[in-house]
């Protein structure tokens, strides 16, 4: 996790609000503002909520989820102290890959519940290298909800790591602790000793993952020269074909044709034709045809 390139920039955006019931004890869940992310991500970031949980234990989180069909690369839970920025040097517990749902308030449960001997407990969602968020919603890339007021936990970001800014105090990741009921016995975090090699100590989570779906996502760069990325997602595996034409209806490039399984994908258009001749700048269209109906996104060539 020590990566290291340029200065944290937080990029903010409007989403709505889906209010959900989770097992345990949680607080209120506070109106998100908006969504926001980290650019850069060339080597993957960081955004982290400071939560406190009164001496509790922590049995799971909710935070406000941007992406359903992008997961984070992992949560990272370590002992937080007040006001200082997390150090991921020390001991922590490490969730592997986590999902949430679009545009919702996500959760997750831990396998066994977490105390930190400061009362705080860091939570660090780890965004995979490359990752950005570029809109609201399914496919609109790794973001998190915040609320804005003068009081809440403190909430930082990171591009490596290491070097980290702190988000301005009247802005607050829309993320909430669900503390563990029960007489449930707790892992300390403080425990997770970095010099017996536990401080990477992975555990599972569970919670709701959301459907893949069935959608053409718009080419990037888009216009572009010489050559964009044409990414598609399919529900279930099935027949299909992915065609670009011009502005007459007249076939230009068959990128694909035959089956795909379910998942996420992508092609590449040189801005050739079927024959390998070079196509003139203009508009063309992206088209996806599945038994399921067509989709279609138009394309800018620029020579």
């Amino acid at each position: 996790m020590n990566r290291r390139i340029s200065r944290n920039r937080v990029l903010f955006s409007l989403a709505t609000l889906l209010l959900v019931w989770v097992w345990g004890v949680v607080a209120v869940q506070a109106a998100v503002t908006g969504v926001c992310g980290v650019y850069p991500t060339d080597e993957g970031a960081y955004m982290a909520a400071q939560l406190d949980l009164g001496g509790q234990a922590l049995g799971g989180l909710q935070w406000f989820n941007n992406d359903g069909q992008q997961p984070f690369e992992g949560v990272v839970l370590l002992e937080g102290r007040a006001g200082h920025a997390p150090d991921l040097s020390g001991g922590a517990l490490v969730l592997g890959e986590v999902w949430g749902l679009s545009e919702s308030w996500s959760e997750l449960s831990l396998p066994t519940p977490v105390v930190s001997s400061t009362g705080l407990i860091d939570v660090v969602f780890v965004i995979p290298a490359g990752a950005l968020k570029t809109s609201e919603g399914a496919f609109g890339g790794p973001g998190i909800g915040y609320t804005q007021g003068p009081t809440g936990h403190a909430s930082f970001v990171s591009s490596d790591g290491l070097d980290w800014t702190r988000v301005h105090p009247d802005y607050h990741l829309a993320v909430q602790p669900v503390l563990a009921s029960g007489k449930a016995a707790a892992t300390v975090l403080s425990s997770l000793d970095p010099a017996r090699g536990q401080a990477m100590t992975k555990a599972a989570v569970t919670g709701r993952r959301e459907q893949a779906q069935t959608a053409l996502l718009p080419p990037k760069p888009n216009p572009f020269n010489p050559r964009t990325q044409i990414r598609y997602s399919m529900a279930t595996a099935q027949e299909l074909r992915i065609v670009v034409y011009d502005v007459r209806g007249r076939r230009v490039k068959t990128l694909h044709r035959g089956s795909a399984d379910a998942g996420l994908h992508e092609l590449t258009w040189y801005g050739r034709d079927d024959r390998g001749r070079a196509v003139a700048s203009g508009v063309y269209y992206v088209k996806m045809e599945t038994p399921e109906g067509v989709l279609s996104r138009p394309i800018s060539l620029v020579r």
